[in-house]
């Protein structure tokens, strides 16, 4: 939860899944929006593989979970121990990480 208040995000639940909201000023934030957009398994996939490159101190060099969500059309990239949102956002792997296990019990 303090990674939301971090950066100003909060989430709610709604019907289908739950959102992401941002606060009130627009930054380069905005692009995690491909986070309303995943599945659970997605969400899952992506923190295999972060949990994996944050175990090793590296990126793994093969064997993504997550390739079908990383090359679609979210523009991420594993950059340890950053990960790169479409070409704009670099966020540190571990905040990124727990965001999305705060969005994860939400499912």
């Amino acid at each position: 939860m303090e990674v939301l208040k971090k950066y100003g995000l909060s989430i709610v639940n709604t019907y289908y899944k739950p959102q992401i909201i941002f606060g009130k000023e627009v930054t380069d934030l905005y692009y995690l929006k491909f986070i309303n957009i995943i599945n659970k398994h997605e969400c899952e996939s992506l923190l295999f593989d972060m949990n994996e490159s944050l175990r090793k101190g590296r990126n793994i060099d093969e064997g993504f979970v997550s390739d079908g969500v990383e090359y679609m059309h979210y523009g991420i990239l594993y950059q340890y121990p950053n990960v790169l949102i479409e070409d704009t956002l670099i966020i540190p792997m571990v905040d990124l990480k727990e965001i999305l296990e705060e969005v994860l019990k939400y499912y």
